[in-house]
């Protein structure tokens, strides 16, 4: 389970690290944490600060409230689609805007900016066409969890929205296994007493391996 850090021995890393006295790397080894635990205490401390753009960590708590919220009231009030109504790209920015159109207001529109994950913003509408219908085709010709699972990996590693593209990727990858008549994934729920970023970190090993071609692992984990 990872380390828990009080405010406070956050606040004097920060603060000693300021001061730049000694190389990040060597503030990190000498209190125990990786170089990359410090560089997000430092920024989430200048944003919490004033000092920056961004969440608070109380603006970051109550923003994934209002993200649940909003998820649950999306999830009560659609219909699951049929394989043809899913399978569009008008009906996944659809999708997302239902999940998301309460707390972001750009929710349901295509990022325009470039980021670490995900490919040119300028292909991402043709990619998403292109990946729903490889989809149709492989519900045909695939074994059921291997199509919902490309689907799945696919429209994470496009990448498609500036933020949720993975609890996107999960409800619209659930509604893809219904239509198909197969069981409920699980997503990892099955894997016994682990903690939540654990899970997560299988999770993100299994996309990895998909986007070196091996999607046995993906297939497990969402069964799993």
């Amino acid at each position: 389970m990872p380390k828990a850090f009080s405010e406070e021995f956050r606040a004097d890393v920060v603060a000693l690290a300021r001061k730049r006295e000694a190389p990040m790397r060597q503030i990190a080894k000498d209190f125990g944490i990786s170089e990359s635990c410090l560089h997000r205490w430092m920024r989430q401390a200048s944003i919490d600060e004033g000092e920056v753009e961004g969440l608070s960590s109380t603006e970051r708590d109550e923003l994934n409230e209002a993200e649940q919220e909003n998820i649950l009231r999306a999830r009560q009030a659609r219909r699951s689609p049929t394989l043809e109504a899913l399978l569009d790209d008008k009906y996944l920015r659809d999708l997302h805007r239902a999940m998301f159109g309460d707390v972001w207001k750009w929710a349901g529109q295509y990022r325009q900016l470039e980021m670490s994950i995900g490919i040119d913003p300028a292909q991402i509408a043709v990619r998403v066409r292109d990946l729903v219908s490889d989809a149709k085709m492989w519900a045909q010709h695939e074994e059921p969890l291997s199509a919902v699972v490309r689907f799945h990996h696919r429209l994470v590693w496009i990448h498609p929205f500036p933020n949720g593209n993975g609890r996107h990727g999960r409800q619209a990858a659930d509604y893809f296994i219904e239509a198909l008549g197969e069981p409920t994934l699980t997503w990892g729920a099955l894997r016994g007493n682990r903690n939540i970023d654990q899970v997560r970190q299988d999770y993100l090993a299994a996309l990895r391996a998909a986007d070196r071609g091996d999607f046995g692992t993906l297939e497990d984990f969402v069964v799993t």
